[in-house]
């Protein structure tokens, strides 16, 4: 059962959230959408430079994995719609 509070927060409460919490949350946030748009990125370049026709990156912690992968397509591999294709991993 979770606790229940009574009273409403304090002047001291609410500034410590507005100006040191939420900016803490909303740098990790930048961070993360960064870092995600840096190596979705990197993927694409590198899939396009081997010449494939598809890639698809996923972050780590995505579906259980432990490590971000980087998966490229050949023309075959793109078209299959029911499932995902083997490809090749780049990273």
């Amino acid at each position: 059962m979770s606790p229940h509070i009574d009273r409403e927060p304090t002047a001291y409460e609410i500034w410590i959230f507005k100006w040191i919490a939420m900016p803490i949350m909303i740098v990790c946030i930048l961070i993360g959408l960064f870092a995600w748009f840096k190596n979705h990125s990197r993927c694409e370049s590198i899939c396009e430079e081997k010449g494939f026709a598809g890639y698809r990156y996923k972050p780590s912690g995505k579906y259980g994995s432990s490590e971000k992968t980087c998966t490229c397509f050949t023309e075959e591999d793109a078209k299959i719609k029911d499932r995902v294709p083997e490809g090749t991993r780049v990273f």
